[in-house]
């Protein structure tokens, strides 16, 4: 037989087994993995990866684990699919290689994960394999926390998930699990018996019920495998693709009931009602998809639509313990928020609280840390803030459940609300109580108490609400929908999600379509002459990273730094993160050399100051791939009058520069740099694109540039940036690259000590909270690096500050 013949006919033998995989026999009542592939994606979009993996070695089918990519609903995503039927699904080399491939697949291309895991943990007859390299079962685990809040990664759990693989399903965001057929757990119950001596069967411990119910780690149950991948590829239609996108938009529907009836929520806080009742009278028709529906049930978690787009809905259920927080209550919410916050979708807040549950019990249970973890999850949101009060909101639970403090976009309230501390009869009870008590008589005790009580309701009305702006504003129930939450629906989600978009005339980036991919949580400014910087980008990991080839290089230097700069940048190669480079500007010499050297690095956008006429952007476009992004500078009135056109037409983003804001607030120059304080045009960039609300007005100092050595970007603006635009993991890049000069630090504590003597000025010019922000920061640098207040005194830091300025 011809040699290559053999080779073929053992190639299609190898494939045929791997497709067949094993004997699915013993299972009747599970599906086989190609079958629920099948199921999940649109047909025919399946392409598989890796599937003959093993077939030279122990020819076990695919090694029992099948991954590759397909779509769903026309979405591209990766899968990761376990063969229960091949070694139970246990993970070996080559599946946990196949397993990373995908998901660092997935982590480059940022697509969606679906996770349909039904094994048996790792292969014990290959622990080198799976358990302490670098490519086995840790860096999976690795993986799924770097795409965590990146894509949505969602699993179906048929089977088991034992041992060290219960971490997979643990790590995604949405957890459905088939009853009978699935479990997690970290030992099975005869290890468990012979460690603690504990006797307990599979379901009690490790079963799906006790997951959904008891533990938190299941969002549902579901009676077969597919219905849980029915709801798997139906919840895949309220997320985005990726964090940088929003969940599709459908047609707008109207509610399911449009009927209120007028004991729906009671006026009496003590009675009961289902707060699920009400959300289907306000959002889109049998639109609502509830997250752990069965687990910590005060609460009521879920996604929904408002006029077609999608949102969150946190809601008190004061039909289970009267909505009281508990501490699964708290991390329940604190998950749900942070889901998403992730995925840029709005959250609404249906308030009916009477606090945080008390006691000695959930004091043990850690409910102030627990609930410590829901007001930062909410606090720390940057998506779009509602909340509704319904009835009563009482105590931290008014505070956990976005109170006015945390910035909602709008308060509104039903005539049923009450707001307060606690509730009337509490406060009474807590004020009086020795009075009450001294009070022997039971009707005067009881009239008495009656009295407070009518007082305390007075003094804490709906209406004194409304009149002193804590609600902004009181409507019908039937009105909720129109008047309350249709703000939610209103423009392009994405829009919305930059906090302020500043009036004409003021620096910042003027709008964000809802297409770039230039909205960042990260964002790290990098010189063109520093290669070496350029070089780190990726070990920082920023969303974005804006490398400056003008203003941050010596005119004698730009070409060199033009050529190390891209050749740093094609050194990063497929790196993930957005990099924009700022040219010099068109009519300069250097700017066609510029995006010459530019064009052949893919995915790079442009930053293109001084905008001057409209044809000088589009013909950059063109020459720019499609998906490369555009940014231009408006520093001219021409720009500002085609800032909005632009915007429509090719560019992505812009931004104004400081000279004419300057010249607005009456700005002036001297020689020791600008006195007006105002915020760079490049740190305005950098914040507008990450969202931070703190630099729609004037916020830093420009002064001599010393501070970061031969860069003509501000040492304290570049410190700032980094300290509102780099995750806390990344802050201490910024450190690194910034330390105060004495000079800075002697100035900020005069700033400092002018404010809090009361004086309110320095030099002849007031101090305001931008100063003081700019002084803190810049002192918290010079503590960090071990600079100490060596002047006592503040007539001495004042004067000795002066001295230091011409």
């Amino acid at each position: 037989m011809n040699p290559d013949s053999r080779v073929a006919d053992s190639l299609r033998v190898a494939r045929s087994s791997a497709l067949a995989g094993g004997d699915v026999s013993r299972w009747p009542e599970k599906l086989p993995v190609r079958q629920r592939i099948g199921l999940l994606l649109d047909p025919g979009s399946w392409v598989e990866d890796g599937l003959l993996a093993d077939a030279a070695g122990s020819r076990l089918p695919a090694d029992g684990v099948l991954t590759g990519v397909g779509t769903v609903e026309g979405r591209p995503v990766a899968v990761v699919a376990h063969d229960f039927s091949v070694k139970a699904g246990s993970w070996g080399e080559l599946s946990c290689e196949k397993q990373i491939r995908i998901l660092e697949r997935a982590d480059r291309d940022l697509l969606p994960v679906f996770y349909l895991v039904d094994s048996a943990g790792g292969r014990l007859t290959d622990q080198m394999g799976f358990f302490p390299g670098r490519r086995g079962a840790s860096r999976i685990f690795q993986l799924q926390v770097a795409l965590s809040g990146r894509v949505p990664q969602i699993c179906c759990l048929h089977g088991p998930s034992a041992a060290g693989g219960a971490y997979m399903p643990a790590f995604t965001d949405w957890v459905g699990m088939v009853e009978g057929n699935a479990s997690m757990y970290l030992a099975s119950p005869r290890i468990a018996e012979k460690v603690t001596g504990e006797k307990t069967t599979l379901e009690e411990m490790g079963g799906a019920v006790m997951h959904a119910t008891v533990s938190g780690c299941a969002d549902e149950v579901f009676g077969s495998d597919w219905e849980v991948i029915a709801a798997a590829r139906h919840l895949l239609t309220y997320l985005p693709d990726d964090w940088r996108t929003t969940p599709p938009r459908t047609e707008a529907v109207d509610p399911e009931f449009n009927t209120w009836p007028t004991d729906l929520i009671p006026e009496d806080a003590n009675v009961s009602y289902d707060v699920r009742d009400v959300i289907d009278r306000f959002v889109d028709a049998r639109s609502f998809y509830e997250i752990k529906s069965v687990w910590a049930t005060e609460i009521v978690t879920g996604l929904a639509r408002i006029e077609g787009q999608v949102l969150g809905i946190v809601a008190n259920q004061p039909s289970v313990r009267s909505g009281a927080i508990f501490v699964d209550t708290a991390d329940k919410a604190a998950r749900f928020v942070s889901l998403c916050d992730a995925f840029n979708i709005p959250l609404l807040f249906l308030h009916d609280v009477p606090g945080f549950m008390v006691g000695a019990a959930v004091e043990r249970q850690g409910i102030i840390r627990h609930g410590a973890k829901m007001i930062a999850a909410m606090a720390s949101a940057e998506v779009p803030k509602f909340s509704v009060i319904l009835r009563k909101t009482y105590a931290a639970g008014f505070y956990a459940m976005c109170a006015p403090g945390f910035e909602p976009r709008a308060t509104i309230a039903l005539p049923t609300a009450s707001i307060g501390t606690m509730s009337p009869d509490a406060s009474v009870n807590a004020i009086y109580a020795n009075k009450i008590s001294a009070i022997e008589n039971p009707d005067e005790r009881a009239a008495f108490v009656a009295a407070r009580v009518e007082e305390q309701a007075e003094e804490f009305t709906l209406l004194r609400m409304a009149s002193e702006l804590v609600v902004d504003a009181t409507v019908e129930p039937q009105e909720l929908r129109g008047e309350a939450c249709r703000p939610v629906a209103c423009g392009p989600a994405l829009d919305s999600l930059q906090r302020a978009t500043p009036p004409l005339g003021e620096p910042g980036l003027m709008s964000i379509p809802s297409s770039t991919t230039l909205v960042a949580r990260s964002m790290l400014f990098v010189p063109g002459n520093k290669p070496s910087m350029i070089a780190k980008i990726p070990s920082v990991r920023p969303d974005l990273a804006v490398v400056d080839l003008e203003d941050a290089v010596a005119p004698a230097h730009k070409d060199a730094a033009r050529h190390s700069a891209v050749a740093a940048l094609a050194d990063l190669g497929s790196s993930r993160v957005q990099v924009l480079v700022r040219v010099n500007p068109p009519g300069t010499a250097w700017y066609t050399d510029d995006l010459a050297a530019l064009a052949d690095l893919d995915g790079i956008g442009i930053v293109l100051p001084k905008y001057q006429d409209r044809t000088e952007a589009e013909d950059l476009r063109e020459r720019l791939p499609s998906d490369a992004p555009l940014v231009v500078g408006l520093e001219s009135a021409r720009g500002i009058a085609d800032c909005r056109d632009l915007l429509d037409g090719p560019v992505d983003a812009a931004y104004f520069g400081a000279e004419d804001y300057i010249a607005d607030v009456g700005g002036r120059r001297t020689s020791s740099g600008i006195e007006v304080l105002h915020a760079r045009s490049e740190v305005v960039l950098a914040a507008r694109l990450c969202g931070v609300p703190a630099v729609d007005q004037a916020v830093l100092t420009i002064r001599d540039p010393k501070p970061f050595r031969d860069d003509a970007m501000s040492g304290a603006a570049l410190g700032y940036a980094g300290k509102i635009c780099l995750h806390p993991a990344q802050v201490a890049t910024a450190h690194e690259v910034f330390t105060p000069s004495e000079e800075e630090i002697m100035r900020a504590r005069a700033v400092r000590d002018a404010a809090e003597s009361g004086l309110g000025m320095i030099d002849g010019a007031m101090v305001d909270s931008v100063h003081l922000r700019v002084a803190s920061e810049v002192l918290a640098r010079a503590k960090q690096h071990g600079e100490h207040d060596q002047l006592a005194g503040s007539s001495t830091r004042l004067t000795a500050a002066r001295k230091t300025r011409p």
